[in-house]
């Protein structure tokens, strides 16, 4: 009960803290690497000092994509349409691949990554299939064995796509969700999961204070405008790189 008097933020909060995280990590990757390449090419006394800035903000964006999953394992038990909720997902990760290419890439079509709503699809797919499968009558050693299939093969589609965490980042979302009714321990294990892929991700250990926070309510839901900002704030950040590159004569 003590512990409940702590617990203050609702689902909003959690999602506008990831929506910030993410932008600064993109801005990083997006428009201050390239510019970090440009001051060590030309020699520029400041290169030193502008990377040590792009990494501060690439440690910052390490909060977001776990707390995406989280959220996403939580909103998984509320959602009344389920294959709605993964056509959106579809959807979305159609829109946004050409926003995340130029962004990230810096041209139209890129192959060798896939955005992040690919690797939410795949989780939340992942999720589906393993509580169709518990929800059945089999026996217990089946229904184990056809989950670990279910999920592998998610993991295993995510790492054939290149999405963005590839498997590790499905794994992180299956093993949040298997451990739900533990929230610390559920979403440590999903952070350690990525930590192991990248020993950079140690930084969204910083989200567990957030994750400690929350509530379990809704709060104020703008649904679409989380949709939205994604593909929409890579356009942005591809115009800047753009106007940037152009005033620098790169």
């Amino acid at each position: 009960m003590m512990m409940e008097r702590f617990r203050v933020l609702p689902e909003s909060i959690l999602k506008i803290a990831a929506v910030l995280s993410m932008a600064i990590d993109h801005i990083g990757a997006s428009v201050l690497f390239p510019y970090v390449e440009y001051l060590f090419q030309t020699g520029a006394p400041e290169a030193q000092e502008v990377y040590q800035v792009y990494w501060v903000l690439r440690y910052i964006g390490r909060l977001a994509f776990p707390i995406y999953c989280y959220l996403m394992t939580e909103g998984f038990f509320h959602t009344r349409n389920k294959w709605k909720y993964a056509r959106n997902l579809f959807l979305f990760a159609l829109i946004s691949e050409i926003p995340f290419d130029l962004a990230l890439s810096w041209e139209a079509f890129c192959w060798e990554d896939q955005n992040v709503f690919w690797t939410l699809l795949f989780g939340l797919l992942g999720m589906m299939a393993m509580q169709k499968i518990w929800e059945t009558e089999w026996q217990m050693t089946l229904k184990i064995l056809l989950m670990g299939a279910s999920g592998a093969a998610m993991i295993a589609l995510a790492h054939f796509m290149h999405t963005d965490y590839e498997a590790w980042g499905v794994a992180a979302i299956l093993v949040m969700y298997v451990l739900r009714n533990y929230r610390l321990i559920g979403f440590t294990a999903g952070l350690l999961i990525l930590i192991w892929m990248n020993e950079v991700e140690v930084y969204a250990l910083f989200a567990l204070p957030l994750v400690f926070l929350y509530n379990g309510e809704r709060g104020k839901q703008k649904k679409w405008f989380f949709y939205a900002f994604y593909p929409g704030h890579f356009l942005v950040l591809y115009f800047i790189y753009l106007f940037v590159k152009n005033c620098l004569m790169w």
